[in-house]
This record gives C-alpha cells, structure tokens and sequence, in this order.
C-alpha cells in the first residue's frame, strides 16, 4: 500500500495514460514529460544530497578547528592555488572550476577554468581520471557543467545591478 502522497506505478501509469488519451498526446510525448519530470526529481535529489555534503564537511571542519584551537584560512586564486574553487559531481564524472589571477596591460583580473572529468579505478584498484566519457556518462556531464555554468553566472553578477534590485525590491 502506498503512503499519504505516494501512489503506485500502476497507479501513476493509468492517470497518465487517461491524461495523454485526454490531450491527444503521443507516448513519444508522453515518454519526453516523463523524463523531463524524472530530471527534475534526480536534479533535486542530487541538490538535496550536496547540500547534506556541504553541511557534514562544514561541521567536521568545525569540530576539528575547535579541538585544536586553529583557524584555517584557504586562499582561493592565484599561483599557488592547490584546490578548485567549486567541484560539482554526479556518477563518476566530476568539474571542477579553477580561479586564476591574470594580467594584462598593467590590470589584473581573475579568470576562471573549469576541467571536467570521469574518475574510475584502473586494473589495480587505482583512482584515475579521464576527460573520455561514455555515451552513459553524457547527462551527468551535462549536469556537471550546467551546475558549474550557474556557480560562475552567479559569481560575475555586477554589484551596481545587485544594488539596482535590491533598491526595486524595497518599493
């Protein structure tokens, strides 16, 4: 028996075939609606789960910091930078955006590279990396670099247009 607010495959496929017999759509499109809708769900599945990620890391270098009395300060950019900015990861495939201080004609400016890979283990149970991926591993480099896009379009918003909408905000 399902719970409150769940129903059975069945179920679930009976309503959508009244549904699509109702409108007039094809199982092509109704095989498209589905998809997309499972995306979306696997999309905030995967949310839900960096999140809780975020969360365990954030507390665990809480609990060491307050053990042993240290700050520690991560400098992100520049030469010597020895871990990315972001990392997003679904399946074994993995982007990771990099912050890079340039120069030019005297004017420093930070610039981004994003490096998208697929981990697995080699014959003698070794991590490597490769940036060759299967046709399987397609969504999940979608999904990667979507996330990697947004992190980064989010990052270069103009202060004076996040001041602009704010001020709009209160009216």
């Amino acid at each position: 028996m399902a719970m409150r607010g769940e129903c059975e495959p069945e179920e679930i496929a009976t309503k959508l075939a009244h549904v699509a017999d109702d409108r007039g759509l094809t199982e092509f499109e109704v095989h498209g609606m589905v998809r997309d809708a499972f995306r979306g769900v696997h999309k905030r599945h995967l949310e839900r789960l960096r999140m809780k990620w975020d969360l365990a890391f954030e507390e665990l270098a809480r609990s060491r910091d307050s053990e042993t009395g240290e700050i520690h300060v991560h400098e992100i950019g520049g030469e010597n930078m020895s871990k990315p900015v972001k990392e997003f990861s679904a399946g074994s495939v993995r982007a990771a955006i990099w912050e890079n201080e340039r120069g030019s004609n005297g004017n420093a400016f930070i610039s981004h590279t994003i490096r998208v890979e697929r981990r697995y283990r080699d014959n003698e149970g070794e991590w490597q990396s490769t940036n060759g991926f299967h046709k399987g591993d397609l969504p999940n480099v979608e999904l990667v670099v979507r996330k990697a896009f947004e992190f980064l379009s989010m990052q270069e918003r103009d202060p004076q247009e996040e001041k602009d909408s704010n001020s709009e905000e209160r009216k």
